[in-house]
């Protein structure tokens, strides 16, 4: 948990695959009116900005899970995380 510009909030760990499949149904085009493979979702996030840390961004030792166990620490990941 940290600042950003809503105040309060949590950043979700992209590399798990179920937290994928769950933020990926959330933007299929249904939910969505009148979006088409043109016209949808705008992502303006390179990295999560974390105003209360001093790197202002998720700590290097942040760890991201993947289904098979794997730890990634985010420091190996943070400029691919908005890519997710």
């Amino acid at each position: 948990m940290g600042d950003c510009w809503p105040g309060a909030s949590v950043w979700i760990d992209f590399l798990n695959e179920e937290a994928q499949d769950f933020w990926g149904n959330l933007y299929s085009y249904d939910q969505f009116i009148g979006s088409t493979s043109r016209y949808h979702a705008w992502n303006d996030m390179n990295e999560p900005s974390v105003f209360s840390t001093p790197e202002k961004t998720l700590p290097g030792l942040s760890r991201h899970y993947k289904a098979d166990g794997r730890v990634i620490f985010h420091r190996d990941f943070h400029n691919a995380y908005g890519a997710l």
